[in-house]
């Protein structure tokens, strides 16, 4: 009798998408984890308002509860979706469309957000924040994809211990 073992084939790594720190999506359900994130916004769920953030890919976007505007750090060690040919690969598929920007406030971004998760024609969102710093977000050809991308200027967001200080938000 002979015996086989199946070894596994490669899979890639999904990156995932963390919700204030308790609930994790995959990168291919990016559009449930941000209706997901609004819709505990705005039904005041302790499970999002108690650390209302949302982690994709080594950018965070976060809602200062003090001054009910949102505000963006990243590490400057890892780039959207990492760096090199398969970042450029998944640049060269972002889809041709309208662009949507919004300012940092709350009502401006969760409404951008949620018409870039229902609205097809909006292919990116870009949200500013002060001292020209921004968080963009681009759908690409490959269905459930989606890029990620901060800066201020041409420099990278600040990291997460000097984002509130950067943004003057200290207090």
């Amino acid at each position: 009798m002979k015996t086989f073992v199946a070894t596994p084939e490669p899979t890639t790594i999904d990156q995932e998408i963390q919700v204030s720190g308790l609930r994790c999506f995959s990168e291919r359900n990016w559009r449930e984890a941000f209706l997901y994130y609004l819709n505990g916004v705005w039904s005041n769920n302790q499970s999002v308002m108690y650390r209302p953030k949302i982690n994709l890919n080594g950018y965070t976007l976060r809602l200062d509860l003090g001054t009910m505007t949102y505000y963006a750090y990243g590490r400057l060690d890892h780039g959207a979706h990492g760096s090199g040919d398969a970042h450029v690969e998944r640049l060269s598929r972002a889809l041709k469309g309208e662009t949507l920007e919004v300012l940092c406030g709350q009502n401006e971004v969760e409404i951008g957000l949620m018409r870039f998760i229902r609205n097809d024609s909006i292919s990116e969102l870009v949200i500013h924040f002060p001292k020209s710093a921004k968080l963009s977000f681009s759908k690409t050809t490959k269905r459930g994809e989606y890029i990620v991308h901060g800066c201020v200027g041409s420099n990278y967001l600040p990291n997460m211990e000097d984002a509130r200080r950067f943004y003057g938000l200290d207090y």
